[in-house]
């Protein structure tokens, strides 16, 4: 996947104005009980993307495998499934599959972003 780290950089400025833009609307609606969704979003969704990101423009020639593409949408799926499951969760008490379905597809999405790494330094990119 060509430009794959910007791709992470344009999801993760997506999930940070989603998690800001909720911030300030749990400030208005004083509705606390979704501060966990809000953390949720901004730290899998901003942070981690964001340094997803930062690591495949640096590692060009790794961002262009096969795994460094099942790892973006892996990383992106599991963020969308946890926070909605979340949402849903605290909402109307509903969303438990989508919490478990992210709750597996975080760690995997870890451990695919360790074996790029891996991959990174076994071509000499990593310094």
């Amino acid at each position: 996947m060509k430009k794959l780290g910007h791709n992470f950089l344009m999801t993760a400025i997506l999930y940070g104005l989603w998690g800001t833009l909720m911030g300030s609307w749990l400030v208005f609606t004083k509705q606390s009980y979704l501060s966990q969704v809000h953390a949720h979003i901004n730290l899998l969704g901003w942070v981690t993307m964001a340094l997803f990101g930062v690591f495949y423009h640096f590692y060009p020639k790794v961002s262009e495998s096969m795994l460094a593409a099942i790892h973006f949408w892996v990383a992106n799926i599991s963020v969308l499934t946890l926070n909605i499951g979340l949402w849903m969760f605290f909402e109307q008490n509903g969303g438990g599959q989508l919490i478990r379905i992210g709750a597996v597809l975080v760690p995997l999405s870890f451990i695919l972003f360790f074996i790029v790494m891996w991959q990174a330094r076994d071509a000499g990119e990593a310094n």
